[in-house]
């Protein structure tokens, strides 16, 4: 399993990091080449200017009244701190990150091999009845399938068919576009339109009419599909949690903990809900005893 996690997930994810790395940067180089940048600060002038004379007559159809160049003026101090602050890190971040993926992968070995012998020290030390332990477990066990299943992988296959997409629509960078529909795929209620009506639009403003009704209906009957048949199918099939409850816990879990909140959040609300139904049961069975006992 931990070598098919390599095979599979790492090594191809690693992969599509360092194509991604490049796509950005060409798509910069490009951007630069094209810009007269007689110095740094007149090339990101250049750059938003240009974007804003791109986006006027969208904005202007739409009757909104906005400036990229105006907007970077109030905010210039606070983007250059949020650029230039994580680039001392780097170096660090990515030596952490390759700690934490060794150790998760050796921990993963180890439970995988060992795990068995956690479970009746846990069903020991738990201060509840055996099987209401068993019962919990189990719950979670389906929350961590429900929640991979539904929300994970359903992300991942809703981003690849909407980079296909964007590939043979002539989306520019169609990978950067690709992996940001994946993420926020992960999220409920956002999802790929985000990403592919502004694609479309842009599209549209190029006088690519064809490609961006192919994308537009692409991407409707297709990557938003695919979220509305698969994710219910899958979470509802394992677990019953209302489609608000998974949200606002896939939306806390993110919010408090980061990128582990999509399992952690789901997780902690199905053991909470397990908890309330053993503690509903309980008082219930205690509400018959005294009821029986009354009636003796």
């Amino acid at each position: 399993t931990v070598l098919a996690t390599l095979a599979l997930i790492i090594v191809p994810m690693g992969l599509i990091g360092l194509m991604l790395y490049l796509q950005v940067g060409g798509y910069v180089q490009k951007i630069e080449a094209a810009v007269p940048a007689n110095t740094s600060q007149d090339a990101v002038d250049n750059i938003i200017k240009n974007i804003d004379e791109s986006t006027k007559p969208v904005l202007d159809r739409l009757g909104a009244d906005f400036k990229l160049s105006e907007w970077f003026e109030n905010n210039r101090t606070e983007i250059v701190r949020r650029v230039t602050g994580p680039v001392g890190h780097a170096v660090f971040g990515t030596a952490y990150m390759v700690f934490t993926l060794v150790v998760a992968l050796l921990t993963m070995f180890f439970m995988l091999r060992d795990g068995h012998r956690l479970r009746d020290p846990v069903l020991d030390l738990m201060p509840l009845p055996r099987e209401k332990t068993i019962y919990i477990l189990e719950r979670v066990r389906d929350t961590i399938f429900a929640v991979f299943v539904g929300v994970v992988l359903v992300a991942l296959i809703q981003g690849t068919i909407a980079g296909v997409l964007y590939w043979a629509t002539g989306v520019p960078s169609p990978l950067v576009w690709a992996v940001a529909t994946t993420i926020l795929c992960a999220v409920p209620l956002l999802g790929a339109p985000i990403v592919y009506f502004p694609m479309a639009i842009l599209l549209a403003t190029q006088g690519k009419w064809t490609q961006a009704a192919i994308l537009v209906a692409g991407g409707f009957l297709i990557v938003s599909q695919i979220d509305n048949l698969l994710r219910p199918f899958f979470i509802g099939a394992r677990v019953n949690l209302h489609p608000m409850g998974v949200f606002f816990s896939l939306l806390g879990g993110v919010l408090t903990l980061g990128p582990i909140g999509i399992m952690a959040g789901p997780v902690l609300l199905s053991i909470t809900l397990a908890i309330i139904d053993i503690v509903r049961e309980s008082r219930h069975q205690a509400s018959l005893e005294v009821i029986e006992g009354g009636a003796t």
